[in-house]
């Protein structure tokens, strides 16, 4: 049974979404951003700013509060870092809830998502923007989630044989390094270990054929799954998948391809996540561990 409620998560008022295990909370004071993931009763995933918790800033320009929240590719300081200091409006149904940001004037789009729950035990997370504005415009919807440092990223290079062609790409910013001892590029997975003492970030991306990407953290294992559609046009050289990560947290972001969403249209983009119990985090380096958490909690990729 879904049991949807109005409850608090620090000083915000947010909308709770349980199936009795995974419990998802969703600011509604300010967003939408789900601000907490947790599993079985355990700690929470999600990242939280500590300067900014439990406050709603006065502020017509972006506010880091932490959590997952729904952006636009490509990433601009003219498009993408708007203020999300609004309320929400939410309506529940049956199955979760669906939360909605103010309009954004400056360019003229809605955004928010649905939360609902499968008998599965998955998280549904679809993410929708709607063009309120005269014209066309071109953007990849963006799912960014802000998890607790801490953890184990792993991310599969993708299984699929192209022959004489590239089968993947990956994707640097200017201020990465790839000796960055953080990241072990291994020859299944690229393995991210966030460091709280880290004094420089670090961002990458791939095409991430496989369709999805895992945390371990809190003695769990959270998986995002999110389709990898091939002969489509993505950001940063081809990116369905990014991740970010500094001395306070490591995102896990998935993008949809750049699409055209008409005047008065809303697309989607939809995430699937999982939480299991009982997996501690394996050493960067060890994709024997890694493939073998994995084959135990039944994770496999989109290519099979």
């Amino acid at each position: 049974m879904i049991n949807v409620k109005e409850t608090k998560f620090e000083n915000w008022k947010c909308v709770s979404v349980s199936d009795g295990k995974t419990e998802v909370m969703v600011t509604v004071d300010m967003g939408p951003r789900i601000i907490s993931l947790t599993y079985n009763g355990g700690a929470n995933h999600m990242a939280v700013h500590p300067e900014t918790r439990g406050r709603i800033v006065n502020s017509d320009s972006f506010v880091a509060y932490g959590g997952h929240r729904v952006w636009h590719a490509p990433e601009s300081r003219e498009r993408t870092y708007f203020s999300d200091n609004g309320k929400v409006d939410y309506a529940i149904h049956d199955k979760g809830c669906t939360f909605t940001s103010q309009l954004e004037k400056e360019t003229m789009t809605r955004r928010g998502f649905d939360v609902s729950m499968t008998d599965k035990g998955e998280v549904v997370v679809t993410h929708f923007i709607k063009n309120e504005g005269l014209f066309d415009i071109d953007l990849s919807i963006w799912g960014l989630s802000q998890f607790a440092n801490g953890g184990l990223l792993v991310a599969p290079h993708t299984t699929v044989d192209t022959g004489l062609v590239s089968n993947e790409c990956i994707s640097l910013w200017p201020y990465g390094r790839m000796t960055d001892k953080r990241v072990y590029w291994g020859d299944k997975y690229v393995t991210v270990e966030p460091d709280s003492a880290a004094k420089t970030p670090f961002k990458f991306g791939m095409s991430l054929n496989e369709g999805y990407a895992a945390y371990f953290n809190h003695g769990q294992l959270f998986v995002k799954r999110m389709e990898y559609y091939y002969d489509c046009e993505y950001p940063n050289y081809g990116c369905n998948f990014e991740s970010y990560t500094n001395a306070a947290f490591i995102e896990i972001e998935s993008l949809s391809p750049i699409m055209t969403i008409e005047a008065g249209e809303t697309e989607t983009l939809t995430e699937k996540w999982t939480l299991y119990d009982g997996f501690a985090k394996p050493a960067r380096d060890d994709e024997q561990a890694i493939t073998a958490a994995f084959k135990k909690a039944g994770v496999k990729g989109q290519n099979g």
